[in-house]
């Protein structure tokens, strides 16, 4: 559990002026699709219920202190070139009423590389993963799971957009 300074400092304005110069000095070199799964059971056809999760995993080439508050007063100021990759999972599962087992399985893995002039940092990375990275990835997604539902002689499934608040 982070202190309470320091929870305090995290989400000051202060942060947010940082969060901002981040994302202004961050920009997407490449997205790739880099893995991909569908599965229909023969029986399945809509109507369903359908419901999508994403996981998001970073790995980049800083290394982070223990402590955010010691590395924000330090690191900040130094600009620099650090490479960030983001892997995004999303899947897709789709179920008629009173079934348990998804007649429909959709799974799609991407890479997202991104240069950044700031170090990307834990908290910065949380907040990007649940709002900027979805939004460049999603459509991707949708596209491969409209052709995907269209290929399995099913109506072409048109995901909805995200609604992010």
């Amino acid at each position: 559990m982070k202190g309470k300074r320091e929870q305090e400092f995290l989400w000051s304005e202060v942060m947010i002026e940082e969060y901002i110069r981040f994302i202004k000095g961050l920009s997407l070199k490449s997205i790739e699709l880099l893995e991909i799964a569908a599965k229909k059971e023969e029986d399945f056809f809509p109507p369903a219920t359908v419901d999508v999760n994403h996981e998001v995993k970073f790995q980049h080439d800083f290394a982070e202190s223990d402590s955010q508050l010691e590395l924000m007063e330090e690191k900040l100021e130094e600009e620099g070139e650090y490479s960030i990759n983001a892997y995004v999972k999303f899947k897709l599962e789709a179920r008629r009423r009173a079934k348990k087992k998804a007649g429909l399985r959709i799974t799609a893995v991407f890479l997202v590389k991104y240069e950044s002039k700031l170090p990307p940092l834990e908290v910065f990375l949380n907040r990007f993963s649940n709002h900027a990275l979805l939004l460049h990835t999603w459509p991707y997604f949708r596209q491969y799971v409209f052709d995907t539902t269209a290929r399995m002689n099913l109506p072409p499934l048109s995901l909805d957009v995200i609604k992010m608040v």
